[in-house]
């Protein structure tokens, strides 16, 4: 019974195999028989693509016999061309329109450039090694006292610049000075203003006329004292008589009344300095001179007094006890750097009161054409003497306008040529 079981088991693999092996032929079958279609359908192309290769043949056949025709034609009409052709040809009508070597405008241009590059340069350079203060920062990174104004140069020599509507920057300029100085303790019980400098030629009697004009327009009475015993130029300038003044008035020579002199501004009174006195520096220690300051106080709302420099003479300190406010000028292009040590010792030393610093005749920044020669601009300068080379005198350019004339011709000419 085992062995029937066995036998029945192993003809159903054997038919199970059988199956499996016909299964595969049959496959591999149907594989060969698509390839043979495959082939077939091939072969049937072949004409075809015969056809069209040939065809393809034949027209490039075309195009060789085409091309060799026509570079024949070429080859013949160039030899008849040069056969029946002048040995000479025109190709382009001659014409006249300026050089073409060296091209204007690009050497126009690059001496533009290297000139404005070599004026710069010289400008760097000239400040470089000036020993004049040039700038605001030369005075504010060595000193700490405080700035009241800035004042550009003027260009005029009529020593008034403000007036009752006057508009211009000058003038707005003291006005803002006049505005400054109330910071300072300026008020109409703290009344004495003190205006000195370095040295000569700074500008001191400059800054005192305009801003005793600049609290006149506000209405208030000033007194204007010229305290510069030694070189006086104020009484010059604004046209009144010298003497008597405060030398005769300290000497017993004259009255109070005499010596108080009325201008042609509305509320300004001038105190000229009277007699050129010896001892100028022992006057203004005498009592009569600390009753005269007294009485001018009393009788007026502003006082200021317009004094000799720092550095030649010793007058201006002599003078702290009578005032509340200092301003000490400093001039553009004229101060020497060197003093800014000595104003900085001044400073804080407390060898003057409230003081604070105006820096006077701002110029403008670069070089001069011309008739300008050194300067900077149009210039206005008080000078004094004191046997140090400071000659009193205007530092003026009268052919200012010219050189604007000359500066616009040249622009015109280089504008057409750049054009051409």
């Amino acid at each position: 019974m085992l062995a029937i079981e066995k036998i029945e088991k192993l003809k159903n693999d054997l038919l199970e195999n059988l199956s499996n092996i016909k299964n595969g032929l049959l496959t591999i079958k149907r594989g060969i028989i698509n390839d043979i279609d495959a082939s077939n359908t091939l072969l049937k192309l072949v004409p075809q693509k015969e056809r069209g290769l040939l065809a393809i043949s034949r027209q490039q056949a075309i195009k060789n016999n085409i091309y060799s025709y026509l570079l024949q034609k070429r080859e013949e009409t160039a030899i008849s061309s040069a056969s029946t052709s002048a040995d000479l040809r025109v190709l382009e009508a001659a014409s006249s329109y300026g050089p073409i070597r060296p091209i204007s405008k690009d050497y126009y241009m690059g001496g533009l450039i290297i000139g404005i590059l070599s004026a710069v340069f010289m400008v760097l350079l000239k400040e470089q090694f000036k020993s004049k203060i040039l700038f605001r920062s030369d005075i504010e990174e060595k000193t700490a006292i405080p700035f009241a104004g800035e004042i550009v140069q003027a260009n005029s020599n009529a020593p008034i610049v403000i007036g009752e509507g006057k508009r211009t920057v000058i003038a707005e300029q003291f006005r803002s000075l006049r505005t400054n100085l109330s910071f300072m303790g300026l008020n109409e019980i703290n009344k004495t203003v003190l205006v000195t400098s370095s040295v000569s030629s700074e500008g001191k009697s400059f800054i005192a006329i305009n801003l005793a004009i600049s609290f006149c327009l506000t209405g208030k009475k000033v007194a204007l004292l010229e305290m510069d015993l030694r070189k006086p130029k104020l009484s010059k300038l604004m046209n009144v008589q010298r003497e008597p003044g405060i030398s005769n008035y300290v000497a017993g020579k004259a009255t109070f009344e005499e010596i108080a002199k009325e201008t042609t501004i509305p509320n300004l009174f001038i105190f000229s300095a009277g007699a050129i006195p010896p001892n100028p520096t022992e006057l203004i220690g005498k009592p009569a001179f600390a009753e005269m300051i007294r009485k001018i106080k009393e009788n007026f709302d502003y006082v200021i007094i317009d004094t000799a420099p720092i550095g030649p003479v010793t007058d201006a300190q002599l003078l702290k006890d009578f005032c509340d406010v200092t301003l000490y000028v400093v001039r553009h292009d004229k101060t020497p750097k060197a003093f800014i040590r000595m104003i900085n010792e001044l400073y804080l030393n407390k060898k003057f009161n409230n003081m604070c610093l105006v820096f006077n005749g701002l110029k403008k920044r670069g070089i001069s054409f011309g008739s300008l020669n050194n300067s900077y601009g149009y210039g206005y300068g008080y000078g004094y003497g004191y046997g140090y080379g400071y000659g009193y005198g205007y530092a003026i350019d009268d052919d200012g306008n010219k050189n604007i004339a000359r500066l616009k011709k040249f622009w015109k000419k280089f504008k057409r040529n750049m054009r051409e």
